[in-house]
């Protein structure tokens, strides 16, 4: 009977755990996708022309302010550059220009399918992230270029609390 409990609750376990994690993942990137609508064509003209800006930042941090799951919002170019990043990445002390750290097979996803995806479970900045993905396309529109990548954060550690959650009842 032990031994059946055990090895039910490491079915449990996994089982959530992996179904809490594509959750969150799904999540991170439809919020990113979703929320490319913050930006205006001239927001995504001066990313597409390099331009850093602090103004889009604050406009990054609706999503943060609304939504408190999620760790801090972002926007890099599709070599990982930092171009515009909420307040909560700049408390991390992070700032535009940094090199931040991207999961290429996503990012290899999203531009080859112009579809928004996320990254598996990885550590960079002091935590473990799951990033959702969300191409900015030039104009908002899917059939032109992308410009550059809205990125979602979620601490990880979010998919293990909720997984003992589901284990324990």
């Amino acid at each position: 009977i032990v031994a059946t409990v055990i090895i039910n609750s490491i079915t449990t376990y996994n089982t959530a755990y992996d179904s809490l994690y594509q959750a969150a993942g799904a999540e991170a990137y439809g919020c990113a996708n979703i929320t490319t609508g913050l930006l205006n064509e001239q927001d995504i003209e001066d990313l597409q022309n390099g331009n850093r800006s602090h103004e889009i930042g604050k406009k990054l941090n609706w999503t943060i302010d609304h939504k408190s799951i999620f760790e801090d919002h972002y926007i890099l170019s599709l070599d990982g550059e930092i171009l515009a990043l909420d307040d909560n990445l700049k408390e991390q002390g992070f700032a535009i220009g940094d090199e931040f750290r991207m999961d290429e097979e996503a990012v290899q996803t999203l531009k080859d399918k112009k579809h928004s995806t996320y990254s598996e479970i990885y550590e960079f900045g002091g935590m473990e992230r799951i990033s959702g993905y969300a191409p900015i396309f030039k104009d908002h529109d899917s059939s032109k270029e992308i410009v550059a990548i809205s990125v979602i954060d979620f601490d990880a550690d979010i998919v293990a609390e909720r997984t003992w959650d589901v284990v324990k009842e």
